[in-house]
């Protein structure tokens, strides 16, 4: 399972959201992302940290 959940304080619709990207039960990273730039760029926020993450564990 791929998760990417927001875990913000407040939700909203516009401005910065903080979102946790979860692999199966595993809490990879937090990422920000401007709600109202849309699902596309959200989930290459997600990718982009992830390829970050997984190239300074080498």
């Amino acid at each position: 399972m791929i998760a990417i959940i927001n875990v913000s304080k407040e939700y909203k619709k516009r401005g910065k959201q903080m979102y946790l990207l979860k692999i199966n039960e595993s809490k990879i990273l937090q990422f920000t992302h401007n709600a109202e730039d849309g699902l596309a760029v959200c989930l290459l926020k997600a990718a982009l940290a992830y390829l970050k993450t997984i190239r300074k564990d080498k």
